[in-house]
């Protein structure tokens, strides 16, 4: 259960991240939006959102196995939305256009990572106060009379 609630907080970050992306690239050319276009968003999302269940590495692996595993997400990514460019016609060919894409990639990416930060402090902030209230810290507890 938690790969699919996984993938699906993944899909939805990435999706908007995709999404506030081209709703700036195409602030300038408004007749290259198609409808076609959301679609082509939507599958590009959810290729990323694959990539990362399967990539992205365990908050319990060692230090170097984290990088290592950030690496290839984030190659993975750009091997992802690079044709994916390609193919859906956001992109022409050529080194520039393939570096633009990659920095969409980082952008996405920073803002997936900034929001899932923000949703993952709140709950935990919630959890934390959830906590304190059925297991006071022993100094606020009533102290009993001593007879």
């Amino acid at each position: 259960m938690g790969k699919i609630r996984n993938f699906v907080e993944c899909f939805v970050c990435i999706t908007t991240g995709i999404l506030i992306l081209a709703a700036l690239s195409f602030a300038d050319h408004p007749e290259a939006l198609t409808p076609d276009t959301l679609w082509q968003i939507l599958l590009s999302a959810g290729l990323c959102s694959v990539a990362t269940v399967v990539f992205y590495p365990n908050e319990n692996a060692s230090r170097t196995r984290i990088w290592v595993g950030i690496s290839l997400y984030f190659v993975s990514l750009c091997a992802i939305m690079i044709p994916c460019g390609r193919w859906f016609g956001w992109m022409d060919p050529g080194f520039w256009n393939a570096a633009i894409m990659v920095l969409d990639v980082v952008l996405i990416y920073g803002f997936t990572m900034a929001s899932t930060y923000i949703m993952d402090k709140r709950q935990c902030a919630l959890l934390n106060e959830q906590l304190k209230k059925k297991y006071p810290a022993p100094d606020s507890l009533p102290q009993q009379e001593e007879a």
